[in-house]
């Protein structure tokens, strides 16, 4: 799908094409394996929850880095963030929980994705909740006439719309 998405001079990047290429050609022939009974299925699934994780983090990376370009977090929902943050903190309390209510604290690490996953998660929304309420939070009224165009991520330009 994402070899089909092209909007005017906007493209995927080669370096993403060849990640989710290898991260295809790797579950693909691990899948085949597993469904020749050569490797095992809960391997397989580690496998797959690995790259969750990892798809996890990098798809933090770019927002993180054109907020801090552009010194600004106007233009994208800050309560998306918020829910997000939310949920990873319930995530974990639920591990917590669990692992207190059937006294088997190494369960906490008996899910590792979900664990790696609810701490990404609140790690890259706190750096967002800073960049927004605390880094960048005066720009966006500073800005509000302004746009800015983005040409390849190599430098901004700031345009100032006719009132």
């Amino acid at each position: 799908m994402f070899l089909f998405v092209q909007r005017s001079k906007q493209r995927v990047s080669y370096v993403t094409t060849l990640i989710i290429g290898l991260f295809v050609l790797f579950l693909t022939i691990t899948t085949i394996l597993t469904a020749f009974e050569k490797m095992n299925l809960l391997l397989l699934i580690y496998f797959y929850s690995y790259i969750q994780i990892v798809v996890s983090c990098i798809r933090y990376i770019p927002q993180i880095l054109l907020n801090y370009r552009r010194k600004s977090t106007d233009g994208w929902s800050i309560g998306y963030v918020l829910f997000n943050f939310i949920g990873g903190i319930l995530s974990i309390i639920q591990m917590f929980f669990l692992a207190f209510n059937y006294d088997d604290w190494s369960s906490l690490l008996g899910s590792i994705t979900k664990l790696a996953l609810g701490i990404l998660t609140i790690g890259f929304n706190v750096v967002f909740i800073i960049q927004h309420y605390i880094l960048y939070k005066n720009t966006s009224k500073q800005q509000s006439d302004d746009y800015q165009i983005l040409d390849d991520n190599a430098h901004v330009q700031t345009t100032t719309t006719d009132s």
